[in-house]
């Protein structure tokens, strides 16, 4: 379709009609609630943008957002588009429109001013994206633990005594071969169910080897805003204290007798470790879920023992894409997958 002409213009100047198309055009419903947390009380000064694709009678037909998010990109933090919200209305689907928006916004004078513009995609735009130049430089995959094999065994077997006794007899050896069982408790861990981020959180984020390295900025204000603030999900979090000083934190929601880890971080793997055997004591002792899931970057230097407390990776994983700047403003970026942190968290939605 060569008829339909791209801009980029700020998300303050059409709030309503992003509402609008977008919800037109996606499965999901979103609130305008759910919308101004999103694109504009994001700890970060840099404006939400929207790519419209119109035709020659100005009828909007495709459209996409940017929104900054600060980074630590190497040396220091920069502002990185995450890219979004990409829809095409139906009757100018299957003609390579989304193609041509990527490339033009590859291309636009205001990609430039970003460290870099990131998208986690998910199958149907992947094509899209990489024959708009876009390229992957690392993959969240998806690790599982069964914590609880009752509803399983009941759903095959029955609801009996046998099964019930077989269940718990399965619990007990999967804890007891894994670390999980194994794992010293040391110094004071509490449990929280809420939302605060006090500075233990600024100061944790300080501490953590970041040079060289990509990853969202996981300071007070930024998991105030992603966590504590979501208009839709209600998160909670598990922190590791040691001698009254913040080591490590996990967040995390349920849903669907699933906890899902949005986010986490640690100071070592020693702490990782021991912040994962308080998270795993708690979901058993509240009995939030039969299974957990951890989605993120595995090749990543942040990565905490997963496997060894019997997670387990499936096939299925997401893409992490990348669009850098045109020409030299910016000659380094990191290639290695190893280079990256990024959670399920880190998608903004």
């Amino acid at each position: 379709m060569s008829d339909i002409r791209f801009s980029v213009v700020p998300y303050e100047t059409c709030v309503e009609e992003v509402v609008a198309f977008r919800n037109a055009n996606r499965e999901l419903v979103r609130d305008l609630r759910y919308f101004e947390w999103r694109y504009q009380r994001r700890p970060c000064r840099e404006k939400a943008m929207i790519v419209w694709g119109t035709d020659s009678q100005g009828r909007k037909l495709a459209a996409a957002s940017v929104i900054p998010h600060d980074f630590y990109v190497m040396d220091g933090v920069y502002p990185v588009g995450l890219l979004g919200d990409i829809s095409v209305a139906p009757e100018a689907r299957g003609r390579g429109v989304a193609t041509q928006m990527l490339r033009f916004l590859r291309q636009d004078p205001a990609m430039q001013a970003l460290r870099a513009c990131l998208v986690l995609p998910n199958d149907e735009a992947t094509g899209s994206l990489e024959r708009a130049g876009w390229r992957q430089v690392t993959s969240i995959a998806r690790l599982v633990k069964i914590v609880d094999a009752g509803p399983r065994c009941r759903a095959w077997l029955g609801n009996n005594r046998p099964v019930n006794a077989f269940s718990r007899a399965i619990n007990s050896l999967s804890r007891f071969t894994s670390l999980d069982g194994w794992q010293p408790r040391h110094g004071p861990c509490r449990a929280v169910a809420g939302d605060v981020f006090d500075r233990g959180f600024d100061e944790l984020w300080n501490e953590i080897p970041k040079h060289g390295r990509v990853l969202a900025l996981r300071d007070r204000s930024h998991l105030q805003w992603r966590y504590q603030a979501h208009p839709t999900v209600r998160y909670r979090k598990i922190e590791l204290r040691l001698e009254d000083r913040l080591r490590g934190y996990v967040v995390f929601h349920v849903a669907d007798n699933v906890v899902v880890v949005d986010d986490f971080l640690a100071g070592d793997a020693t702490v990782g470790a021991r912040l994962i055997g308080e998270f795993l004591d708690h979901v058993r002792r509240e009995r939030l879920a039969a299974d957990i899931h951890v989605r993120y970057s595995t090749g990543s230097f942040l990565g905490m023992p997963w496997g060894r407390f019997g997670f387990f990776r499936r096939r299925d994983f997401q893409r992490v894409m990348v669009s850098l700047p045109q020409g030299d403003r910016y000659p380094l970026f990191p290639s290695g997958e190893d280079m990256w942190f990024v959670t399920a968290g880190d998608k903004d939605v």
